[in-house]
């Protein structure tokens, strides 16, 4: 059903997340599934079948994936990189396409950029600062930028369409957007001149209770995002869109916290300072 054109695609993206946990023996790069890349198939079919594919042990994998690359969109480009990094035995393989520039160092999350950077394994680390650089923290040149923000009055209702478009992925404000990071209506108590340096410079100072952890399991996976819960018997994951995945202690090897933050650096880019304006009073004035 996967494989067949003739069949809803609702259904064959089904069949896949059903056969991403059931045994995979091909060994031959070019099998069915792979097959259905780079196509003309939907890019929601395409996007269920890397995760099947990242599932599963079989080795030549991640080097065919990357060779379907030329032909692949941005989404499911994506997706591959996703499914690559989240397993320990093909970070390498990321790190190698990089290099020899068949992955440009652009289509990869400002996350999974630092998460290469601050990768355990200093092999790898010191190879991803030789692509990307070091983390920045301070940003001065910019926040001189954008204090003319802090003097100019902002329009609230514009502010709130900026807060739709750029923040309400991880946070919450007027009963919109993910609880990733922090509800922004509290935020408002800590003024408006360091609320713009946590926007422009997201690396400096870090808000407690929202640090960034890498797990890896026992399966050799790994899982970035932000700790809610750990007791003696399991550990909750925050994610990206909300979505928190409760991991068993036993199936955990390690837990590691990262001195880098989900959000981004550069949310910025494109906004004019009377734009940050808008999005400041929009903070400012939407109550709890």
């Amino acid at each position: 059903m996967a494989t067949d054109g003739a069949v809803p695609g609702r259904v064959r993206i089904a069949a896949l997340r059903l056969l991403r946990v059931s045994p995979y023996a091909a060994t031959d790069p070019g099998d069915a599934f792979q097959l259905l890349l780079g196509t003309g198939e939907t890019d929601a079919l395409q996007v269920a079948t890397i995760d099947a594919l990242g599932r599963y042990e079989n080795p030549a994998i991640p080097t065919s994936l990357i060779a379907r690359w030329p032909e692949l969109s941005q989404v499911v480009r994506a997706q591959i990189v996703t499914a690559l990094l989240s397993r320990t035995d093909r970070v390498g393989t990321v790190l190698q396409a990089l290099e020899d520039g068949r992955i440009k160092p652009t289509e990869l999350t400002p996350a999974q950029v630092e998460f290469l950077r601050n990768y355990r394994e200093p092999g790898i680390s010191q190879r991803a600062l030789r692509i990307f650089g070091p983390t920045t923290r301070a940003r001065p040149a910019v926040v001189e930028q954008f204090k003319v923000s802090l003097r100019t009055k902002g329009l609230a209702a514009r502010g709130r369409d900026i807060f739709r478009a750029r923040c309400a992925q991880c946070h919450r404000l007027g009963g919109e957007g993910f609880a990733l990071g922090p509800d922004l209506a509290a935020t408002k108590l800590i003024g408006k001149e360091k609320i713009l340096s946590a926007i422009l410079e997201p690396n400096l100072e870090l808000t407690s209770g929202y640090a960034t952890s890498i797990i890896e399991t026992r399966g050799r996976e790994n899982l970035i995002g932000i700790v809610l819960d750990d007791n003696e018997t399991t550990i909750t994951l925050r994610q990206p869109g909300s979505v928190d995945v409760v991991w068993p202690r036993r199936n955990i090897q390690t837990i590691q916290p990262q001195p880098w933050s989900l959000m981004p650096e550069g949310l910025e880019q494109g906004l004019a300072p009377e734009a940050m304006a808008d999005l400041l009073e929009y903070i400012m004035t939407t109550p709890r």
